[in-house]
């Protein structure tokens, strides 16, 4: 056992000891890189190679894999629209054939804005898309009665739209910087419509009966597309997109310019469609981190 003066006496020299091994491992420590050390430096090294050297960079498609990304961006295209018409029938009147059905169409330019999502899961990529495209769809018809007909008559009828819109889910196949997708969904626009029939070489002059109705029309709106994500917040794509609003029935009362009935009605239905191919521009808001240096 140690006395008071030997306990003193050894516990001063195990002092140089502990100070010394406490030098040496502090010494160790700094001079052997931790984890997170090689981690900081691979991630500086990776960043100075990828400045001078861009065309290393490989980036993620449109989103990192988890990552829900944000865009939004401008099109510009053409629309095919279509309408379908149809003189039903000429009440309060007999021998009056039936005009007969009709369909016109018309090619006009469409653009317009639109804004979305992206969720990526591996080499799967879902969202959101909702637009808004003018367009200035201008459609009219005029025909006649058949030949012997006992009450002959003249019909006009007419279609347009100012714009389109739609709210659409998208899924397709991402891999590199590449995007093949569907889309489809819900589609609404604005509807002009104007059906007139005139009865010309009456007795009492011309009695004629016009409907019209400007409204928001519904129906639904699907397609398929391809983009290329050609910068790292940038992407281009193309698209067709179909588009159906739906029909409307309109029933049309002839009367002299005086207000007297002639007691005659015309039945008429018209249905509206589109076919638009587009060219877009997208810029992506977050996307996410780089997936790897090829």
């Amino acid at each position: 056992m140690l006395t008071g003066n030997n306990a003193n006496q050894f516990s001063s020299s195990l002092k140089p000891i502990v100070l010394s091994l406490t030098l040496l491992t502090t010494a160790v420590a700094h001079a052997v890189p931790t984890e997170s050390t090689h981690s900081a430096k691979y991630a500086a090294k990776t960043k100075q190679i990828l400045r001078t050297n861009p065309s290393l960079i490989i980036y993620p498609a449109f989103a990192d894999n988890n990552h829900v990304s944000f865009y939004g961006g401008a099109n510009i295209g053409s629309v095919n629209t279509s309408a379908d018409w149809g003189f039903n029938n000429v009440t309060g009147a007999t021998g009056v054939p039936d005009a007969g059905n009709a369909n016109t169409s018309d090619n006009n330019l469409i653009g317009g804005l639109q804004l979305g999502m992206n969720f990526r899961s591996n080499n799967i990529l879902m969202g959101v898309e909702g637009d808004f495209n003018f367009a200035n769809v201008n459609i009219d018809r005029t025909a006649n009665s058949l030949p012997g007909a006992s009450l002959p008559f003249v019909v006009t009828q007419s279609y347009s739209s100012d714009w389109l819109s739609s709210v659409r889910a998208r899924a397709g196949y991402a891999w590199n910087n590449f995007y093949v997708f569907g889309t489809g969904g819900f589609a609404f626009g604005q509807v002009s419509q104007l059906s007139r029939v005139c009865f010309p070489g009456l007795n009492f002059g011309t009695a004629c009966g016009a409907a019209s109705s400007t409204e928001i029309e519904t129906g639904y709106a699907a397609g398929a597309g391809v983009e290329w994500q050609f910068a790292p917040d940038w992407s281009a794509r193309g698209q067709y997109m179909h588009y159906d609003l739906g029909g409307r029935h309109a029933n049309a009362v002839a009367t002299f310019p005086n207000g007297v009935s002639l007691g005659v009605s015309a039945s008429h239905d018209f249905n509206m469609t589109a076919d638009a191919g587009s060219f877009a521009i997208n810029y992506t808001f977050d996307r996410g981190n780089f997936n790897h240096v090829g």
